[in-house]
């Protein structure tokens, strides 16, 4: 953001010294008579209130960005001062060094000029009569008041209405992101099937010779995956995560081609859900580590109410035409099985709660989480985990499941289905939480309109 804040200031900063050297040939021309020392310095000395207060207002621009706080302080405060700095630093050489570097340089150059062609003005012959003008003008401060607020008003009613309220368009991107949610509950490897063949839609509706390079990851991470969650997330083995990179010379613009997406995929793909999100960098910042420019969370002690409100919200938020691929962010109905332990029989068999949860961990999972084992490799010294599971072909029914026995001791093996109930039922996917309180994510993208107006358009429908 600093090297931003450079290329943002340049413009402003190379305009100090234009302002400065013109000022100075007008100041010797006028008076040539003048030593060209004294001229330098009436020069600058006429200049340096201006320059200063033009510099003050420049950066007086960046002065909010200390006022913002969590990522938005961390992006713009740096920008903001490397403006503010390179302003100062700018003024300052423009009113020292840069007067003696011209006097230096003009030391011995004559200084007259004469119109070259005859018939035609030539720039200080133009600069004249603008001056004469602006004399004549400046005798009536209201008329010139008045008309520069007319002005002014004609421009913002006719253009503002159109000017976009969004911080950073988007320019000519050539990466997305598409996150795919197959049927809830979908086994990895069915959703990999179905991940390729929205791939092969991709590379049809954009053309094979057009796609770069595609990368894509089906399912969880496991525990040993090396990569943050907060990069990569996926809340279960029917969700996906696909980057697709066009080549720079397709010239195919991205938000025409989402849309072209969303007009094929669904048909093509029924019960799934499809959300794009940035692949580029400039983007997946500015939406505060959310994965779409639309996130509305809600939060309270009670999830029962929380789902309620949102459903309501839901509902009134899609009315808005501008929003596209709007979800929940977490699956909340994920079909699960439902263990309930029926206490006094397993007391009779002397079972408690924790040795149910614990033989179905091992059995459903693994032993990996409930008795870590490690066994070191005598000739290299590694240590590496072991770990106890059923084959996955074993447990593909509730009958499998009432068979799994709770481990008590040697001989006493009783089966879950001998002091439990078991049936299908379902659960929330996953769990977030903010303060305590578990929160419910809706997420949605924007098309054909800037963030800023559909950003009106949810604080009203909330």
């Amino acid at each position: 953001m600093t090297l931003g804040g450079l290329a943002l200031a340049v413009g402003i900063l190379v305009d100090e010294g234009v302002v400065e050297i013109e000022n100075i040939d007008s100041t010797l021309q006028r008076e040539p008579g003048l030593e060209p020392a004294r001229g330098v310095l009436r020069a600058t000395q006429r200049t340096v209130l201006a320059r200063f207060l033009s510099m003050l207002s420049v950066v007086a621009v960046f002065v909010p960005s200390f006022l913002m706080s969590g990522v938005a302080q961390n992006l713009f405060v740096p920008l903001s001062l490397a403006v503010a700095f390179s302003m100062i630093a700018s003024f300052l050489l423009s009113s020292s060094l840069l007067p003696v570097l011209f006097l230096w340089v003009h030391r011995h150059i004559e200084r007259g000029r004469k119109a070259l062609i005859a018939g035609r003005w030539d720039f200080d012959t133009v600069r004249d009569r603008w001056g004469a003008f602006l004399g004549r003008v400046g005798k009536v401060p209201g008329l010139v008041v008045g008309a520069y607020v007319a002005i002014v008003l004609v421009i913002i009613l006719l253009l503002g209405p159109r000017l976009g309220q969004e911080l950073f368009p988007n320019l000519g991107a050539t990466q997305f992101r598409l996150r795919f949610d197959a049927p809830t509950g979908t086994r990895a490897e069915d959703t990999e099937r179905l991940v390729t063949g929205v791939l092969g839609e991709i590379r049809k509706a954009g053309g094979s010779q057009n796609i770069l390079i595609t990368l894509g990851y089906v399912g969880t991470q496991g525990a040993s995956y090396p990569i943050n969650t907060v990069f990569l997330w996926t809340s279960g083995p029917h969700e996906a995560v696909i980057s697709v990179a066009l080549r720079p010379d397709a010239h195919i613009n991205i938000s025409a081609f989402e849309e072209r997406l969303r007009q094929i995929l669904p048909s093509e793909f029924p019960g799934s859900t499809f959300s794009f999100e940035p692949g580029d960098l400039v983007n997946q910042i500015m939406n505060f580590g959310a994965p779409t420019p639309v996130e509305v969370a809600v939060a309270g002690p009670n999830l029962s109410a929380s789902r309620a409100y949102t459903d309501r919200l839901r509902n009134e938020v899609a009315k808005i035409v501008d929003l596209r691929d709007l979800k929940y962010e977490l699956p909340l109905d994920y079909p699960s099985v439902d263990v309930k332990v029926n206490r006094e029989l397993a007391g009779q068999l002397g079972v408690t709660a924790g040795q149910v949860a614990r033989s179905l961990s091992e059995a459903t999972f693994s032993s990996r989480f409930t008795t870590p084992n490690y066994w070191a490799d005598p000739n290299t010294g590694i240590a590496y985990q072991l770990q106890v599971q059923y084959p996955q072909p074993r447990i593909t029914s509730l009958e499998d499941v009432q068979n799994i026995p709770v481990m008590l001791g040697q001989f006493q093996h009783p089966l879950i289905g001998d002091l439990a109930k078991v049936d299908d039922g379902t659960v929330m996917g996953e769990y977030d939480r903010r303060n305590g309180f578990r929160m419910l994510t809706l997420s949605a993208n924007i098309a054909g309109q800037d963030l800023g107006r559909v950003s009106k358009s949810i604080d009203a429908a909330i």
